[in-house]
C-alpha cells in the first residue's frame, strides 16, 4: 500500500488565512479587498470576496456595488447578519459549501491510485472546462471568469490531474492551488459513466499526495452535497460552513478559486 500522511488538526482559522495569503498573493494592483473578517479579489481571473468572521457589512455593501466583476461572495454561516444584508441588497443565495481540510502527516491509501492519472496542461484546458459545465452545473459564465484560455498562466501555481478513458475522453479531473502552508482543491468534476468507480478518491488522494511531496501542512476544500461525501471518504474533517452568494438568479458553481 503506498501511503501519504494525513493527521494534523486544521482550524477554521488555519483556513481563513490561507484564503487571506492567496488572495493577497494573485489580486491585480487596487483589486485587494483585506479587513477584519474579509478578504477577496475585486477585479481579474476569478473575481470573489471571502467573508469568514465579524466584519462591518455597512463598510462591505459599497465595495460590493462598485465592483461589478465580483460574482460570488462566500459567507461564513456563523455571520447570519451578513448573509441577510446581502440578500436585502439583492444577492441570491446559492448553495451551501462545507469546509473540509485534512492534515498531511497521517497514512492515506492510495491503491486506487491504478487509474492512469496525469498531470493536464493548456491543451486539456478546454476539454476540463466543458466537463465542468456538462458533469458540475459551471454557468459558461462562470467558466469563462475562473478558468480562462491563459488559466495556467495566471491562477498558478497550480497543477490539475485528470484521467483519460481508452477513447481520448476525459474522465475526470480535480485542480490543486498551492498556497502559502496549504494546497487547495477545486474543479473536481468526474463523468456520470465513470462514477461509482472510486475515480473521485483516487484524484483527490493523488492531489493530496502531491501536496504533501510539495511541502504543504494540509490540505483543504469547499464541497456541496456530492463533493462532501467523496472529502470525508477522503478522511477529510469538516470545519464549518460557507454560503454562497450570487449576483444572478441562477448558478451552479463548484467552489471559488482561492
Amino acid at each position: 500500500m503506498t501511503t501519504v500522511s494525513m493527521q494534523t488538526t486544521v482550524t477554521w482559522d488555519d483556513v481563513a488565512g490561507e484564503i487571506t495569503a492567496s488572495c493577497t498573493r494573485r489580486a491585480p494592483e487596487g483589486a485587494l479587498l483585506s479587513g477584519p473578517g474579509v478578504v477577496g479579489v475585486l477585479a481579474g481571473p476569478a473575481p470573489v470576496v471571502w467573508v469568514y468572521g465579524t466584519t462591518d457589512v455597512g463598510d462591505l455593501l459599497p465595495v460590493l456595488d462598485q465592483s461589478l466583476e465580483v460574482g460570488d461572495v462566500y459567507v461564513a454561516c456563523h455571520q447570519p447578519g451578513v448573509i441577510r444584508k446581502l440578500v436585502e441588497r439583492g444577492w441570491h443565495l446559492e448553495q451551501v459549501h462545507e469546509q473540509y481540510a485534512v492534515g498531511t502527516d497521517g497514512d492515506v491509501d492510495l491503491t486506487e491510485a491504478s487509474f492512469a492519472i496525469r498531470a493536464l496542461g493548456p491543451d486539456d484546458l478546454a476539454g476540463w472546462r466543458r466537463a465542468l459545465m456538462a458533469w458540475a452545473g459551471l454557468t459558461p459564465e462562470l467558466a469563462a471568469a475562473a478558468y480562462p484560455d491563459n488559466f495556467f498562466e495566471v491562477a498558478g501555481p497550480v497543477e490539475v490531474l485528470g484521467v483519460y478513458g481508452d477513447d481520448g475522453e476525459l474522465l475526470g479531473a480535480v485542480g490543486r492551488r498551492d498556497q502559502q502552508r496549504s494546497a487547495m482543491l477545486f474543479g473536481l468534476t468526474v463523468a456520470p459513466a465513470a462514477r461509482g468507480r472510486g475515480l473521485a478518491c483516487a484524484l483527490v488522494r493523488a492531489a493530496v499526495a502531491a501536496a504533501a511531496r510539495d511541502g504543504a501542512e494540509f490540505v483543504h476544500a469547499q464541497a456541496g452535497l456530492e463533493g462532501a461525501a467523496v472529502a470525508e471518504r477522503c478522511g477529510f474533517r469538516g470545519l464549518g460552513a460557507w454560503q454562497q452568494l450570487t449576483r444572478r438568479a441562477e448558478t451552479a458553481g463548484v467552489g471559488s478559486e482561492d
